[in-house]
């Protein structure tokens, strides 16, 4: 697995620019794609994928060691969905 600072030198050396660059381009366009998943509802990349954000409403569910009824609150998290094209690519 690589980590962001591989990231900022993957696109410092692919651009021919400098490090610090590099990380103000990665930033800027990580910042994008967290606003527009946030507030715009996704961000489609082609030949990349989906960031979405999914919601999942209150439920009811049972704690296993009690048997007693529990309500879950409504949350959301991040999704991400590969393009048929990345899919391809891994397989």
């Amino acid at each position: 697995m690589i980590t962001k600072s591989d990231l900022a030198n993957r696109i410092a050396d692919q651009l021919g620019t400098s490090r610090a660059a590099a990380d103000r381009y990665l930033a800027a366009v990580l910042n994008a794609i967290e606003h527009a998943v946030e507030h715009e509802g996704g961000v489609a990349i082609p030949r990349f994928g989906t960031f979405a954000l999914k919601t999942r409403p209150e439920r009811t569910a049972r704690n296993p060691r009690t048997g007693e009824s529990v309500t879950v609150k409504a949350s959301s998290s991040w999704h991400f969905k590969p393009s048929k094209t990345l899919k391809r690519e891994i397989d």
